[in-house]
């Protein structure tokens, strides 16, 4: 293909190798499934391919009389292959790249115009303005309407009759309406608004229009007149008189002055709509942006969407339109990287007598696909279960029989849709979710399609979809996406000979309980075909987390040392130090452990620590950290307290000072904390060596400063320890491991460190396991009183028992402590089971 890539013509680099390569690059707009692309400019020297000049022609005089100033012109516009049914199969965008290159200093004679003596290097374009015009033509062209919505940027045609002569005459359909977008205007170079930004993108800044024939008519053709009237389009302003006077358009719903005609509502009626000044007829509409300011050799973009619409008329096609020219907007704004639908759930049947199951849950591979993924914000949210009439029937004649959503608060769902009454767009319900929590599987003995029992031998039709929803959906057209449906028939029947037992789906399985905790574990079957012969068993275990330096928690298999300190004078008193990890990524926090211990029970002035040379310039940030005693009494009282957040002079840190006032403001042990970035994040910098002088007040009249020094040696990490379930097999194969869903809720939030109970919402939500699911019930936490007892007696020998009246109570019970544990009453036993 002859592709102008080298004129500027877009294309797909898939090679990485500068330049467009015929044989592997792919021409077009990146992604379009059509483009076009053209290139024009005003310059009259004619030119070979070589660049040999083979003539002049000045074109545009011809036009409104202005005289060429050295424009180049590339549109590109490109379009996807969607169905009519799909807004973005309604779009066609366009891509206006206009460059001031100037004009060469050319021969007035030959030319035929004066004054070609060349643009100069500082020349400017102060007040360019870029203009959609259009002359649309909709169907019959004797009978349009125009209009303009200021908040979309949006201009448009519509059809001033409710019929046409050529879309309901000859096509027999409803006439569309539609229009232009500027989806990004040039930048704001003038910062017309006045914010201090000139690199926003200005909108729609104008919108002018008139009729064929009316008052408000073409501009004059071959003629400067024509030049200065478009001006005052381009500004806002009605045609004539032509500028420099500008006469304001009126709006007449307001009686005021307004660069945005026809900015009315034709689907409500209200404001300036066409056809109150003007009777249906041969329409031209002006939309502009700017004015904004190029330089010889820059250039400047705009982007607008083509988007058009059809309802039931002529009115409620706007409705469309501007729904679909909405869709555009979103569409450009993201980058064409549209949001995709969750991925369709593998869905297998199950049948029983007299009643059908499905379910979705078994594949692992399937449900995480579908759940987890995330697209552009748009997150799994629920699933939705159809009865279909037949084999055949599209999705739209099924009666919706479940939807099993997140508990959540998002329930009715609601995105714009084209009211198949009226052909307006209004928001209607997409989703109806109750909150009832996710759930993969379905049984049912009723055939709500035909409103009656279901029959054995008789086939049903059914389809499972999932939807996602977008939380953060301002600026978006639509908040939720719905997955392909995945359908599949199911024939109830008899039990075949040997279906006994768990032949049904929801049948419970007999658990074995070990130990004296009254945890409960709960098993049922969902999938009996999937069951296999054979035992399981469900354990527990904790497990310790270490946060290392970039943020990620790892299991804990040894632990550091502690630090250690060296100290003098003032008694014990001492400092250590301790490196951690940090939340913040990257960095560690020096915990430094300040213990006041002095002879005299002194208070001290001041601590200053003296680090490593260059170490106070990798610092982040110096807090008290600890909860011990600074300044209590205040100012006020006669304490000292300057400096008591601390300061820094190289690499000492000083926190108060040391002038020895008899009234210190350090009263208590304390913790400091510095967070610094290291030099090296293998070895965090590490041993660093402190030393600390602890400055005494001189309460006593004796200074007994205590000195020493703190080493940081070892790596450290902050710690959590986790609670998890497991389900194996009796011989040893784990199925499930680290499960935190107990007792209808996840002991974590969904935050544990290896999130294996991520999509377990929900009891009913519980993971697939052989045709099973498992719940535990219960807690961690050791209980506040017994729950019950067993006593076993000797059947051989129960008349050596005899008679006996006793009871069995507790700390608790008998009101001697606040639980039954000793912990409580005497300090010591278990805390936990």
């Amino acid at each position: 293909m002859n592709w102008p890539a080298a004129w500027g013509a877009p294309y797909k680099d898939v090679d990485g190798v500068d330049g467009y390569n015929n044989a592997t690059d792919i021409p077009g707009y990146p992604g379009a499934d059509q483009t076009m692309w053209t290139v024009a400019n005003d310059v009259p020297l004619i030119v070979n391919e070589a660049g040999d000049s083979t003539g002049f022609l000045s074109t545009a005089p011809n036009l409104y009389g202005s005289d060429p100033i050295g424009i180049e012109l590339q549109i590109t516009m490109w379009g996807y292959a969607f169905g009519a049914s799909d807004p973005l199969g309604n779009n066609i965008f366009k891509e206006a790249k206009m460059k001031y290159m100037g004009l060469p200093a050319l021969d007035s004679t030959q030319v035929g115009v004066s004054g070609f003596t060349g643009t100069s290097d500082g020349a400017i374009l102060d007040s360019l303005y870029f203009t959609q015009w259009s002359d649309p033509d909709l169907g019959t062209y004797t009978d349009d309407y125009v209009g303009s919505d200021v908040d979309l940027s949006f201009g448009y045609v519509y059809n001033g009759n409710r019929l046409d002569g050529v879309f309901n005459g000859i096509f027999n359909l409803p006439v569309p309406a539609g229009g232009y977008d500027f989806l990004q205007g040039p930048a704001d170079n003038m910062d017309l608004d006045g914010d201090g930004d000139s690199t926003e993108f200005l909108g729609m800044t104008s919108f002018a229009y008139f009729g064929a024939g009316s008052a408000i008519d073409d501009p004059d053709l071959s003629s400067y007149e024509g030049t200065l009237q478009w001006f005052n389009l381009m500004e806002g302003f009605l045609p004539r008189p032509a500028y420099p006077t500008q006469i304001p358009f009126s709006d007449p719903s307001t009686g005021l002055e307004t660069k945005y005609a026809l900015s009315g509502d034709p689907t409500s009626g209200a404001g300036w709509i066409d056809g109150v000044q003007l009777p249906p007829g041969d329409r031209r509409m002006v939309m502009n942006t700017g004015p904004f300011q190029l330089k010889v050799g820059e250039e400047a973009t705009v982007v607008l969407g083509i988007a058009g619409g059809m309802g039931l008329d002529n009115v409620s096609s706007v409705s469309v339109a501007k729904f679909h020219d909405q869709y555009g907007q979103y569409a450009y704004d993201q980058g064409f990287n549209l949001p995709s639908a969750p991925s369709s759930p593998s869905v297998s049947t199950i049948e029983m007598d007299g009643m059908v199951g499905l379910d979705w849950g078994s594949s692992a591979t399937s449900v995480s696909s579908t759940e987890e993924s995330i697209s552009a914000g748009f997150e799994f949210e629920g699933y939705v279960v159809y009865q279909l009439p037949s084999a055949s029937s599209p999705l739209s004649e099924a009666v919706k029989v479940a939807t099993y959503d997140k508990v959540n608060l998002i329930q009715n769902i609601l995105d714009p849709s084209i009211d198949p009454t009226t052909g307006l767009v209004v928001d209607a319900p997409k989703q109806t979710g109750t909150d009832i929590g996710v759930q993969r599987f379905f049984e049912t003995d009723y055939d709500e399609v035909r409103g009656r029992p279901m029959s054995n031998g008789i086939t049903y039709h059914f389809a499972v979809t999932a939807y996602s929803y977008l939380s953060d959906n301002d600026g978006s057209p639509f908040k939720t996406l719905e997955s392909g449906e995945t359908r599949v028939a199911v024939t109830p029947r008899t039990a075949n000979p040997g279906e006994t037992v768990y032949s049904e789906m929801s049948s419970d399985i007999e658990v074995t309980h070990n130990g004296t905790a009254n945890a409960s574990v709960g098993v049922t079957v969902l999938n009996p075909s999937a069951l296999k012969d054979g035992s399981y068993k469900v354990s527990f275990d904790t497990q310790v987390f270490a946060r290392d330096i970039n943020g990620v928690w790892n299991k804990v298999v040894s632990r550091s040392a502690a630090s250690v300190s060296d100290a003098t004078d003032c008694g014990a008193s001492t400092i250590t130090a301790t490196a951690y990890a940090s939340s913040i990524v990257g960095t560690i926090d020096l915990v430094l452990d300040f213990t006041l211990s002095c002879a005299d029970g002194a208070w001290i002035d001041g601590i200053q620590m003296t680090f490593p040379t260059g170490f106070a310039a990798n610092v982040n940030t110096t807090a008290v950290t600890g909860v011990g005693n600074i300044c209590s009494y205040g100012a006020g009282s006669g304490q000292d307290c300057e400096n008591s957040d601390g300061s820094w002079t190289g690499d000492v840190l000083l926190y108060g000072h040391d002038k020895r006032t008899g009234f210190g403001a350090f009263e208590s042990s304390n913790t400091f904390t510095v967070n610094y970035t290291p030099s090296n994040s293998a070895t965090w910098d590490l041993p660093l060596d402190i030393g600390y002088v602890i400055y005494d007040d001189h309460y006593t009249d004796v200074n007994s400063d205590g000195t020493g020094t703190a080493t940081a040696s070892s790596q450290n990490y902050e710690e959590k320890t986790e609670y998890h379930w497991n389900l194996s097999t009796a011989s040893g194969t784990v199925l499930l491991e680290d499960q935190t869903f107990l007792g209808g809720v996840d002991l974590y939030g969904g935050s544990s460190v290896d999130g294996n109970s991520s999509l377990h919402y929900n009891t009913a939500a519980a993971v697939t396991i052989d045709g099973f699911q498992v719940n535990v019930e219960g807690g961690y936490d050791s209980p506040t009183d017994f729950f019950g007892y067993d006593i076993a007696r000797d059947a051989a020998n129960a008349a050596l028992y005899g008679a006996s009246t006793w009871d069995m109570t507790s700390y608790m019970q008998q009101g001697w402590g606040l639980t039954a544990k000793a912990v409580d009453t005497y300090g010591n036993g278990l805390t936990s089971v």
